[in-house]
């Protein structure tokens, strides 16, 4: 009898302990994860280290970024060229045209941002500019249908800027700016479509387009 009561007390301190360890191992991780990402180390490097999948880094991400995501620039102003204004050929930027419009989105309106929200000839459109790898792409806004909503995010995926999108009934979702991939798409895979784009100085774009608009705060 006394063995038995020793032996039930062994296994109820062994599963005290083992439950202690998994909390370590589990947690630790992520905690360390957190705190280097915040720091700029890349998201996707930093997990895969740790031992976690894409889908469960999504997840942890797109339930922090609800209330710690950047601010993006959404529906910035225009101002048409005319003939007297003048164009520098330091300025630099993207440019999108469609239709009869072109925009052209300088590089020291959108840095402080990385993503503006934005339609051209009633096409809703992301633009994403990623300030530490130095690289922009333009892409669809409706992806399934879904006109989406992005942000940007305070790390990086791949070593390129992560953002996340919330749609029409508030669901957000992680995409990799560099690939347009969606990161937490589960069983189902939606890719952003790219659009052809442009990186030129103000003087090269008001000379092909001298009727487009310039992008301003």
């Amino acid at each position: 009898m006394f063995e038995k009561k020793i032996f039930k007390k062994w296994q109820q301190l062994s599963l005290h302990k083992a439950w202690i360890v998994g909390v370590i191992i589990v947690t630790v991780p992520i905690i360390a994860f957190f705190i280097f990402s915040k720091q700029g180390v890349d998201v996707r490097a930093s997990l895969l280290d740790a031992g976690y999948g894409s889908h469960i880094l999504a997840q942890k991400l797109t339930d922090a970024d609800k209330s710690s995501r950047n601010v993006s620039l959404d529906y910035p102003g225009r101002t048409q060229l005319t003939d007297g204004m003048v164009h520098s050929a330091d300025r630099r930027g993207v440019a999108v045209a469609a239709g009869e419009t072109a925009l052209f989105y300088p590089f020291d309106v959108i840095d402080d941002y990385e993503v503006v929200n934005d339609d051209i000839a009633g096409q809703p459109i992301v633009v994403a500019y990623c300030t530490v790898c130095e690289t922009a792409v333009i892409a669809d806004r409706v992806v399934e249908d879904a006109l989406l909503h992005f942000s940007p995010t305070p790390y990086l995926w791949e070593e390129s800027l992560l953002m996340v999108s919330e749609d029409m009934r508030g669901e957000y979702l992680l995409w990799s700016s560099a690939s347009g991939e969606q990161l937490d798409a589960g069983d189902t895979f939606s890719q952003l479509h790219f659009l052809p784009f442009e990186v030129i100085d103000q003087s090269h774009f008001a000379r092909v387009y001298p009727d487009g608009y310039i992008i301003s705060l």
